[in-house]
């Protein structure tokens, strides 16, 4: 069944758009200008000013109508033809009507509420200050462009020392300067990273610009013979690099790479400038990092999202399991600064255990981990931060506050006048269950087995063993005995996304097989054993389905019902005429 679709929408236009009290355009202009999705702009669009929407004082125009279907959960969000754009006009006028609505109900916020509006209120001031001194501090001229070529221009050789703590390697960085210790002592007494090395003492040998890691690069090719780099940190740790020889290379064409190249100025500036901010703070609470538990704790994380290139393409995986730790690893001590605080493990489990599998960031080397502490221990400090400096006063942020309480104040209205109830009896869920009986049939199901093979010769001559009757499972065991792990058998419903999934639900036949890949790689042999087309449920299976399925079709009618209650307080006019007449081009990409 369908399930109810109101309230996300409403609350995710909440969540995407800024309160708008702005005057409305009374008269549209036509403006000239390029090619929009294959169409020549001859003066058909409208102006981003214009007003389509106003719900009593609230006025909603082109150009918010646009961020707003795009900001929106793309699963609801209409089509972009008239239709489509009608019916999320609609939702905008929802929205905006139960928005007012739940607000002037003045509901004191509990405990969880304000709980929520400091966590928010810490994240979003913490973002204003990388934004505000940070992102939009940052210029790279074409001159700067310039001379970042001139590293592309000669390879030098190097070598480096990998550190197991920031401390460390400035101690041992200072020492060297002052005749204190010899590098080669210093390899020997400190390093622990060999994976780069190409000879003694850290040897890294010769390098060029274009070979290396763009950000690391900047600052190694920045070096001159004899030169020491400050202390930086990557994915082994903590660096100290000194450059030690410099010869010409061939020149390589730089056209195609100058717009990367500024971009990796502007990134090697941002992370500077960020952690310049970062360094302050960490300075003024006195934190301290675990080093020996940072690096345990990243050893035992490993990429949430992962891209296998098949014959088909790219295929992205996720993966949502998250690292399991006994009580005693959790209990580990990653960090701590004044005042008896500390970060423990488990706190940047939970931190990592709250976002999405694809959003997760990848913790599996040193600095990744370290940069997680930083952001969870330092937040409430660049809150404080962006506060002394007037951000909590900064419209874009009093807007995301604003929303969120708005939001806040909706979910409130509609648990206590909608989803207060729905309780659906029994009864009331066999006569839904009857009315509906053709929606309550299990997916589709089938299990299929899939085999590589190193050639197309030994691909096609399993293919015909598996036609002459040969097990699949058999085949795979016996190449699991030889020490080869050559595929498995699987199980997938039809509303499950995967590889091969046309050819395995509508062309193949169970006992069939087909083969992909090409002459010079390896093939994968698909064979599909066994379907099962889905049956109708009993009652008593479908109880709980049917049950949120009619609580879902009632709260639809109540959440209705009550919009068109309070939409009578307020004048309500749209321009539904012009919607074809917008621009509807995600900003975030351009025209």
């Amino acid at each position: 069944m369908r399930p109810m679709r109101i309230l996300p929408l409403i609350v995710l236009c909440l969540l995407s758009a800024a309160l708008a009290t702005t005057r409305a355009a009374e008269s549209p202009e036509v403006v000239r200008g390029p090619i929009v999705n294959g169409v020549r702009d001859t003066g058909q669009f409208i102006p981003d000013s214009v007003w389509i929407v106003q719900v009593g004082p609230r006025v909603t125009t082109t150009g918010m109508f646009v961020h707003r279907y795009f900001d929106s959960y793309g699963e609801d969000r209409p089509g972009g033809d008239s239709l489509g754009r009608v019916r999320f006009m609609n939702s905008i006028v929802d929205k905006e009507v139960l928005g007012m609505s739940a607000l002037a109900q003045a509901r004191p916020m509990g405990f969880e509420d304000r709980l929520q509006m400091r966590e928010l209120e810490q994240r979003t001031l913490s973002n204003a200050v990388y934004q505000r001194f940070v992102l939009d501090s940052v210029q790279v001229t074409d001159a700067d462009v310039r001379d970042l070529e001139k590293q592309y221009a000669f390879e030098q050789r190097f070598r480096h020392i990998v550190f197991d703590s920031r401390e460390t390697a400035e101690r041992v960085r200072r020492d060297i300067l002052q005749g204190r210790i010899r590098w080669s002592d210093a390899v020997k007494r400190f390093s622990v990273g060999t994976a780069k090395d190409m000879g003694p003492d850290g040897d890294l040998g010769w390098l060029r610009r274009v070979s290396t890691d763009p950000i690391t690069g900047i600052r190694m090719f920045a070096l001159k013979p004899g030169e020491m780099s400050a202390v930086f940190a990557d994915k082994e740790g903590f660096q100290l690099v000194q450059a030690l020889e410099r010869r010409p290379t061939a020149l390589i064409s730089l056209e195609a790479l100058r717009n990367s190249m500024r971009n990796q100025l502007v990134e090697y500036r941002s992370a500077e400038r960020s952690d310049a901010i970062q360094q302050t703070l960490r300075n003024e609470i006195g934190l301290a990092y675990d080093s020996t538990n940072v690096a345990w704790a990243a050893s035992r994380f490993k990429s949430a999202v992962k891209v296998d290139q098949t014959p088909q393409g790219s295929n992205v995986s996720v993966d949502a399991t998250v690292p399991e730790f006994a009580p005693a690893d959790t209990a580990r001590i990653l960090a701590r600064w004044k005042n008896g605080g500390r970060l423990s493990l488990a706190a940047v489990v939970h931190a990592y255990t709250e976002l999405t599998p694809l959003v997760r960031p990848n913790l599996s080397f040193f600095d990744a981990m370290r940069g997680q502490v930083d952001a969870i221990v330092l937040e409430p400090y660049m809150a404080e931060y962006g506060r002394k400096r007037g951000l909590d006063k900064d419209p874009v942020v009093v807007s995301i506050m604003d929303r969120k309480r708005e939001e806040i104040a909706v979910e409130h209205l509609y648990q206590d006048s909608v989803a207060s109830r729905l309780y659906v009896s029994k009864d009331e869920r066999r006569a839904f269950y009857e009315k509906n009986k053709q929606g309550f049939v299990t997916f589709p199901a089938l299990d299929f087995a899939a085999i590589v093979r190193p050639n197309r010769k030994s691909a096609d001559s399993l293919a015909a063993a598996l036609k002459a009757g040969a097990k699949a499972a058999d085949i795979l065991r016996a190449d699991s005995l030889a020490g080869n792990v050559s595929g498995s058998i699987q199980h997938r419903q039809q509303n499950e996304p995967g590889p091969y999934h046309k050819i395995l639900f509508e062309e193949l036949r169970p006992g069939q097989s087909a083969i992909f890949g090409d002459k010079d790689g390896t093939f994968l042999v698909l064979q599909l054993l066994n379907f099962d087309t889905g049956r109708q449920l009993t009652f008593e299976e479908a109880d709980a389905i049917a049950d949120q399925a009619a609580q879902n079709e009632r709260g639809e009618k109540l959440l209705r019902a009550m919009i068109d209650h309070f939409a009578k307080k307020y004048t309500i006019r749209t321009r539904p005429e012009m919607l074809m007449r917008i621009r509807l081009v995600d900003p975030t990409i351009g025209h």
